[in-house]
Formats: structure tokens, sequence, C-alpha cells
């Protein structure tokens, strides 16, 4: 694993609403404070950059693949909601689709889409009936979270899937790893400059993952039948599993 550091998303400062720091993990405080800006400054999905909209929709249409007709879905972390008010629009007479996010002020946009009784708060997800869900995924979840806290959050959900049911994770935050000689001085350099005050690193943002990590993740969890690939373009990485 490795350290992940921002200063900003989608075009806001950190800095502007709160104190940065390059130790403290941001936390759901933090997210809380972010998502109220964001929403002064942005009123609908369209208003996001395009590059980020086209990474999504790549994502959401290698998703749309996966799902049979006819089945129940879980979204877990949908953030805003991008993927989900895409694969709805396309997919809502043919699956299930539920969604929850750990920040209730991010679902403000997904609430005015889905049914309000698809929309479930991470904190009242005790009235998820658990072994429904075909099929659960995860996207862009797993860089905010330790590798203790991703394992029990993966431990939680698979008592939610059916007995033939998958998990997927989506990661836009995997890490190729290259020890060239280049990046190894680059970071060095940075770690210097950060000491003496010269360079700032960013929010701890989360973590970088290869591949060995997210397949100790996945084996940790009790999930086999591993597989994984790449979503393209965009070299989106994913990693399913069942139930063992």
């Amino acid at each position: 694993m490795k350290r992940l550091y921002q200063k900003q998303w989608h075009g806001i400062p950190f800095s502007s609403f709160t104190e940065i720091s390059s130790k403290k993990l941001a936390d759901s405080e933090f997210y809380d404070k972010y998502y109220r800006e964001f929403f002064k400054k942005h009123n609908d999905f369209n208003e996001i950059d395009q590059w980020w909209q086209d990474l999504k929709n790549h994502a959401a249409n290698w998703l749309i693949k996966k799902f049979p007709e006819g089945s129940c879905v879980l979204s877990v972390g949908c953030g805003l909601g991008y993927i989900e008010q895409k694969i709805w629009k396309e997919q809502q007479n043919k699956i299930d689709l539920h969604v929850t996010d750990f920040a209730s002020d991010s679902l403000r946009w997904i609430q005015n889409i889905l049914p309000e009784e698809n929309i479930h708060i991470a904190m009242e997800e005790k009235n998820i009936p658990e072994s429904k869900y075909d099929i659960i995924y995860f996207s862009g979840v797993d860089y905010a979270l330790e590798d203790n806290n991703m394992i029990e959050l993966l431990n939680k959900y698979k008592n939610y899937l059916t007995e033939d049911g998958l998990l997927l994770l989506i990661s836009f935050s995997f890490h190729d790893e290259d020890n060239s000689i280049k990046n190894l001085a680059k970071e060095f350099i940075k770690s210097i400059l950060h000491s003496v005050g010269l360079f700032t690193k960013g929010q701890f943002w989360g973590w970088e993952r290869n591949q060995k990590d997210y397949f100790n993740l996945m084996s940790h969890s009790g999930f086999s039948s591993i597989h994984d690939g790449f979503i393209e373009p965009g070299h989106v990485y994913w990693i399913e599993g069942k139930p063992s």
C-alpha cells in the first residue's frame, strides 16, 4: 500500500473550508464539510469535469454488462451517484438497483432519481435484508480505508449476498508498481522538501493498492473464485469474488 495525498477535488481546494493534514486521514466530518462546499458550486452532474464523467461512464457501461436481467444490485459507497444514475436510466426496467453511502450529504442528486426505498443511509443499514443482493459493488471506496477496515466491510456485505452472489471492487486508485530509479528519486526529493516545509503533500486522502494487495483483501474476507482485470480506456482496476 502507498499513501495517497490530495489538495483539491472537483476544483474545490480543501484549504478553502478546513485545515488540511498530511497525517490525519480525511474522516466523515471532512467529507460532510466538503460536500457542503461542493453543492454550493455544482448544480448537477453535467457541471463536473468531462474527463471525470468519461471515466465514470466507462465504469458504468462495464458494470451494466455484469448485471443479469432481473438481478438485485447494491452499490456501496456510491458517493454522488454518477455511475448509479447512468445505470438507472438505462436499466431501471431490467434490474433492482439500491445504493448506500457513508456521507448522507453526498446523496442529494441521486435522491431525485432513484426511488426512496432504494436509497439507504449507512447508519441505518439495519433495515437492509440479508441474503438479498445478486451483485454488490464498491466503486472508488477502497482508497479511503485501511486493510482491516476494508476487510471488515467486505465481510459485513458478504452477508447481504445471495448464495451465488458476486462482489465487485472497482478501484480508481490502483498502484502500478514502478521501482525505477527516477521515480524513487522523485519521491525521495519530495520527502526531503516536505520535511523542511518547502513542499506540501496535501490532505492524507487514503491509499493506493497493487494487485497483490487486492487479492489479499478478497481472500482474507472469505471470497473465492477471484478474478481481476482493467476497464479500458482509463486503466481502471476491478476485482471480483464469490463467497466461499
